[in-house]
């Protein structure tokens, strides 16, 4: 059997960002469509959870009454057994995530379908790094097992404190399916680097042909969401959705209102730097319509920027998308131009702004380059985009993987 038909076809499998939280999906097997009874397009920027795992029981039934009268199971045992069995899928998750070459994620959880079914759901989990990038991606293999264990085994094993030993017992039924899912085969690396490459293409491919944001059927870029200890961006904090606000944005003042003192003009063009973090940084900062583009851990963003230079500490405030219909998220900054660089500082708590040049989001960025107008091609404008964001990330360049894709 090929390869594809294996992984693709024959089985279920995912692809997912390896460091976002969740580890929202970014590809979707045939098998997972076939499984699941989603459309591809309908599990493309979802949480795995979110879409199939407890969070999706809870918000199509509340109460869990419908679980319990088809699987025959009490409110309390519902509750502490799908509470068990997440906390140990989230606990392998941390796991791989921690030291992926020793250790392979695999859960038992319930899982519902597109239809309402629930299931119980052998999942194996690890973490790959793309062979030329070096950027991670989450892979996540699913098999229905409820032949074998029910729901209600599941679930009343799990609020018993036997999960453990349920798992246990799957271990040679493990084995066997890593054994037929070859994964150290040279062809099943390389398939599912070619999907990573495929995956990472479509991300970061959102802008059409006249240079305008095309349609995108992906939430964000990435969620992830989480701060520092100390609320700051992190050097590993990756950027949400890649859209940009047109000019009659909430988010975006007038002219009149941006064009303050010879600092805005001054800070036009591109710049680059190192957190304190270690992370590096890149903005390149455009004067038509307020438009920053940033590329952060090998994400890329486009975002809008205000600049009020009226005060001691000139402000910068800096507009996150979130994604479709969501309001924008404010970052409050600081800036200062002087013989060193661009002194720049992200808040360090969520609704607040720096007083100092100094902690775990500031940077000392160097200018490297004049502003470079946006390009009204896809072709111009994605390895700007594309070769930034992996020379941040891993000093490879991809506009290369996108030359070759758009040769295919």
């Amino acid at each position: 059997m090929l390869v594809q038909d294996r992984l693709s076809t024959g089985g279920s499998f995912i692809l997912c960002d390896a460091l976002a939280v969740g580890f929202p999906i970014r590809y979707a097997s045939q098998g997972f469509v076939d499984l699941f009874g989603f459309k591809a397009s309908e599990c493309i920027g979802k949480k795995c959870g979110d879409l199939v795992g407890s969070p999706s029981i809870y918000a199509h039934d509340a109460d869990l009454k419908a679980l319990t009268a088809a699987h025959g199971v009490s409110h309390d045992m519902a509750t502490e057994g799908l509470k068990a069995v997440t906390e140990r899928a989230q606990e392998e998750c941390r796991k791989m995530a921690a030291d992926p070459t020793a250790h392979m994620g695999f859960a038992l959880v319930v899982n519902r379908k597109s239809d309402g079914d629930l299931f119980v759901c052998e999942v194996l989990m690890q973490i790959s790094h793309h062979t030329g990038t070096g950027w991670p991606y989450s892979v996540g293999f699913q098999s229905d097992i409820t032949d074998d264990i029910s729901v209600a085994e599941l679930l009343k094993s799990a609020a018993n404190g036997k999960l453990d030993a349920l798992i246990a017992s799957r271990n040679d039924a493990k084995n066997k399916h890593l054994e037929n899912l070859c994964l150290k085969d040279k062809q099943v690396a390389s398939y599912l680097n070619d999907k990573a490459e495929e995956m990472w293409y479509t991300l970061l491919n959102c802008i059409d042909a006249t240079g305008k944001p095309a349609p995108q059927s992906i939430a964000s870029l990435s969620t992830k969401d989480k701060m520092s200890e100390t609320g700051g961006l992190t050097d590993t904090t990756s950027i949400s959705s890649m859209t940009i606000k047109g000019a009659d944005s909430a988010s975006v003042v007038s002219d009149e209102d941006f064009n303050q003192g010879s600092l805005a003009s001054w800070l036009w063009g591109s710049w680059s730097g190192k957190m304190a973090g270690g992370g590096m940084v890149a903005m390149q900062f455009f004067s038509d319509g307020h438009r920053v583009l940033i590329t952060m851990s090998g994400k890329v963003i486009q975002a809008s920027y205000r600049l009020d230079s009226r005060r001691d500490m000139v402000h910068l405030d800096i507009f996150m998308p979130r994604g479709s219909g969501d309001k924008d998220e404010l970052r409050k900054c600081i800036v200062k131009i002087d013989a060193n660089g661009l002194h720049f500082c992200w808040p360090s708590s969520a609704g607040d702004r720096a007083s100092r040049f100094e902690g775990p989001g500031f940077l000392l960025m160097q200018h490297s380059g004049d502003e470079l107008s946006m390009p009204a091609s896809k072709t111009a404008w994605m390895p700007l985009a594309m070769g930034a964001a992996a020379a941040l990330a891993s000093g490879v360049a991809i506009g290369v993987l996108l030359r070759r894709k758009r040769q295919m």
